[in-house]
C-alpha cells in the first residue's frame, strides 16, 4: 500500500515538472519574440538620415544630437558623411577618401563595401578630406557613439550639379545599419534677421522634402540637403524631426553683424508633416545687380520685385537707393527686414 502511494506521488511529481518545464519554454518562447518584435520596431522607426552643423560654435548641441540618434538606433556599422568642398579647386566634382582617420578617442577606418561603387561617381582624394572640417569636426563624437562602425566620407563641389550618380548609389548601399549624416552650416554673412527668414525656407523646405526647393537654399551644401530627402523618401522615412536652430550673430548679442545659422533634426518612418510653404521676396531697385547687396541676400527667396507689392502695406517711407526689404508671408503673418 505504501509503495503504491510512493509510486503515485513520485509520477504526480514528475508530471509537474513536465508542464512547469513546458510553461517555462513557452514563456522563453514568448519572451524572444517580443524582443524580436521590439528590436524590429526600433529598426523600422530608427533615424535614417540626420543634419548637423560644422560649426564647432555649436560643438555641445551637435553632440546632444547625435547622441540622441544613436540611442535610436539599433545597428549602425556604416556612417556616411556628406558635406561641402570648402577649399579645394575641385568645385564642380565629387570627392571621398578611404583613408584611416587617426583621432583622439581611437582610430576610424572607411567602409572598403562602398569603394567600387564611389569609383564610378566620384573621385579618391585622401589628402582633401583630412583639411576640409565638413568630415573631421565630426569624427570624434561619431568614434565615440559608434565606436564600431566606419565611415563613407564624401565632400560635394559647390558647383556641382548632377547628383543622380551618388544619389543611386547612396539609395543602392545605404540599408538599414547605415546612417546618413549631412554636414551642412546654413545661413551665412548675413544678418540675424535675413537668416532667420531663409532658415525658415529651409526647415519647412525639409519637412516637405521639397527637393526642388532645397537646391536653391541659402545653405553651405544645398547639395547635401537635397541628397538627404532623396534617400529618406526612398527608404520611406518621411517624417521631419526639428531638433534646434541658432545663429551665431544672435548668440553673440550682435545681431547686425555677419553669422553664421545652424539648423538641426532628422527623418525617420512616418508620414511627411502637412505645412504651407512660407513666402519670400526681396524688394530691391535694381534686381539684376547682384554685387548690389550680395548673391546670398538672394538665395532662399521666392521672388525678387524692384517696385513694392500694393498689398502689403509699409509704415514708413523708403528710399529706394539707399535701402532694400526682404519679408516672408507665413501663415497668414508677414515679417519685413529692412536693408540698408
Amino acid at each position: 500500500m505504501f509503495n503504491n502511494v510512493s509510486y503515485f506521488t513520485k509520477k504526480t511529481v514528475v508530471g509537474l515538472d513536465l508542464v512547469e518545464f513546458g510553461v517555462k519554454r513557452k514563456l522563453i518562447i514568448v519572451g524572444v519574440l517580443v524582443l524580436m518584435a521590439m528590436a524590429g520596431a526600433k529598426i523600422f522607426f530608427q533615424p535614417v538620415a540626420v543634419v548637423v552643423p560644422h560649426h564647432d560654435v555649436v560643438a555641445e548641441k551637435r553632440s546632444e544630437l547625435l547622441s540622441k540618434i544613436a540611442k535610436k538606433r539599433w545597428l549602425t556599422k556604416t556612417i556616411v558623411i556628406i558635406g561641402p568642398d570648402h577649399f579645394s579647386p575641385f568645385q564642380k566634382q565629387i570627392s571621398f577618401a578611404e583613408t584611416k582617420w587617426n583621432l583622439s578617442n581611437g582610430e576610424i577606418e572607411f567602409d572598403n563595401r562602398w569603394k567600387e561603387d564611389l569609383e564610378k561617381v566620384a573621385e579618391k582624394r585622401n589628402g582633401l578630406m583630412k583639411n576640409d572640417h565638413a568630415i573631421f569636426n565630426l569624427l570624434t563624437d561619431i568614434k565615440k557613439l559608434w565606436p564600431k562602425a566606419k565611415i563613407v566620407p564624401i565632400l560635394i563641389g559647390q558647383k556641382k550639379g548632377d547628383l543622380k550618380g551618388l544619389e543611386r548609389v547612396l539609395k543602392d548601399k545605404c540599408g538599414f545599419d547605415c546612417l546618413l549624416v549631412a554636414s551642412v552650416d546654413f545661413s551665412h554673412y548675413l544678418p540675424y534677421t535675413l537668416a532667420d527668414i531663409h532658415d525658415d525656407e529651409s526647415i519647412d523646405a525639409l519637412a516637405r522634402l521639397d527637393g526642388e526647393k532645397l537646391l536653391k537654399m541659402e545653405v553651405d551644401s544645398p547639395q547635401s540637403l537635397w541628397l538627404m530627402a532623396s534617400l529618406a523618401e526612398k527608404k520611406k522615412a518621411k517624417r521631419w524631426h526639428f531638433f534646434w536652430r541658432s545663429n551665431s550673430s544672435k548668440m553673440a548679442g550682435l545681431p547686425e553683424a555677419e553669422g553664421t545659422s545652424h539648423v538641426m533634426g532628422w527623418y525617420g518612418r512616418g508620414k511627411m508633416r502637412e505645412s504651407k510653404d512660407p513666402e519670400t521676396f526681396l524688394v530691391i531697385k535694381d534686381k539684376e545687380n547682384k554685387e548690389y547687396l550680395g548673391e546670398r541676400f538672394f538665395w532662399g527667396t521666392d521672388e525678387v520685385l524692384d517696385k513694392w507689392p500694393e498689398e502689403i502695406k509699409l509704415d514708413r517711407e523708403i528710399d529706394w537707393e539707399k535701402e532694400a526689404v526682404a519679408g516672408e508671408i507665413k501663415d497668414g503673418e508677414t515679417k519685413l527686414i529692412f536693408l540698408p
